[in-house]
């Protein structure tokens, strides 16, 4: 694959459950009090946000704009980040007369049957024309493995639980007296599988 990887990747409708809550951090560190059930919230959205940033991927179901510069020559498949593409709600661009149009949807192929999901213009079909200005194209798209925290691979949330119960013993930004190891087939064994990545994906900025 060639190109630049050159994209703008905008958040519009957050998840609305994170992967894990309180009650399972307590059990995963043996705490029996609630005490520390705020501290627990926030390390689970720490955690998650690390892990989705390794992973390249959306865990719970969550909205994003793809911002690029043009489309894709001819009929060539545009791959979409984040993995777990379960639909895409609209393409719109700036055509060649400075217009802003929306590509109808009947003219393009959305796949989710791979990872990552991807679009591609129909049969008879070719990549519209955009004008060559910064941003010309938008595509915004949903994506995540569900709803809810069940729909989330439990080797994924055991990786999280494994940074939350870090994070919850150094809750300092120095240790001393401590010579730390990292722990074997942990967390990035855990990930490995479910890592995306750039390298996967190719946003339609090079011929």
């Amino acid at each position: 694959m060639t190109g630049v990887i050159d994209y703008g990747l905008d958040l519009q409708t957050a998840a609305a459950a994170e992967p894990l809550t309180a009650a399972e951090c307590r059990s995963h560190l043996n705490l029996d009090e609630t005490y520390y059930d705020t501290t627990l919230d926030n390390l689970v959205i720490a955690a998650r946000q690390t892990v989705e940033s390794v992973t390249g991927r959306q865990l719970i179901t969550a909205t994003y704009d793809l911002t690029l510069d043009k489309f894709p020559a001819g009929r060539k498949v545009l791959p979409l980040p984040k993995g777990q593409l379960q639909s895409v709600s609209a393409i719109t661009y700036t055509d060649t007369a400075g217009i802003s149009a929306t590509w109808t949807a009947s003219d393009y192929i959305v796949s989710t049957k791979r990872d990552p999901g991807s679009v591609t213009p129909d049969y008879d079909k070719v990549w519209p024309s955009a004008r060559s200005v910064r941003d010309a194209v938008q595509i915004r798209f949903v994506a995540g493995y569900g709803d809810a925290a069940s729909d989330v691979p439990q080797a994924i949330k055991q990786a999280i639980l494994l940074l939350v119960g870090h994070l919850f013993e150094n809750r300092e930004a120095v240790l001393v007296g401590v010579n730390a190891q990292p722990l074997p087939m942990a967390v990035d064994s855990l990930l490995a599988p479910y890592s995306l990545g750039d390298q996967f994906t190719w946003y339609g900025q090079g011929s």
